[in-house]
């Protein structure tokens, strides 16, 4: 796997572009499956590895808050790269999004702030996988729900990165029941797994 500096640099030469690569089909489809995630009133979501920002605003519009909060929900916007997190900003900013350049596996927050976390097409990219789950147990809250997905097939994904920059060639999604194994030894209970042609989950619930 590639350096997280490399990755980065990668990232932030891709920003500008990067809703050019899936156009808009591919945009509609991750607004649907955000608003597919259940999300408990007032959450806290943390979105990682967030990209350009279409996850983070989906699920922003798909918050409901309460008149008995002080807040109110929002969604925390993490990303590495600095260009992703600026072409999010300018492309999508709400009221309810907040930005935060740091690692996946550092997250700049206390222990059990978020109700709901989403890692959303980043799997692959991530330089310690283990030390990642512990620290998203870390920041869920008991009860917290995880959700690693990407909405298209291992093969087609595994295929992408192959085919691809140095940066990102030997970043691998590997058999699901694998990622979920992890998930369980990190503090995970595994709620639903899928390895299919149209997407590849793991949703689980930390204990």
């Amino acid at each position: 796997m590639a350096h997280p500096c490399a990755c980065s640099a990668f990232f932030d030469e891709l920003a500008p572009r990067w809703d050019s690569i899936g156009g808009p089909e591919s945009e509609e489809r991750i607004r649907r499956w955000c608003a597919s995630v259940a999300l408990p009133k007032d959450a806290v979501v943390l979105d990682v590895g967030c990209g350009t920002g279409i996850s983070s605003r989906a699920l922003a519009e798909c918050l409901v808050t309460t008149k008995e909060s002080g807040t109110g929900g929002r969604v925390i916007a993490l990303d590495l790269s600095h260009g992703m997190l600026r072409e999010g900003r300018a492309r999508r900013a709400h009221p309810r999004v907040h930005w935060v350049c740091a690692d996946a596996g550092a997250v700049p927050l206390p222990a059990g702030t978020a109700h709901v976390l989403i890692a959303l097409h980043m799997w692959p990219h991530l330089d310690d996988h283990e030390a990642a789950l512990r620290e998203w147990h870390r920041v869920l809250c008991p009860g917290g729900a995880l959700w690693i997905a990407h909405l298209s097939s291992r093969a087609k994904i595994n295929a992408i990165h192959r085919e691809g920059s140095e940066a990102i060639h030997h970043d691998r999604l590997p058999p699901v029941v694998a990622v979920a194994e992890r998930a369980e030894r990190c503090g995970f209970r595994v709620e639903h797994t899928e390895d299919s042609e149209e997407r590849y989950l793991v949703h689980a619930v930390r204990r």
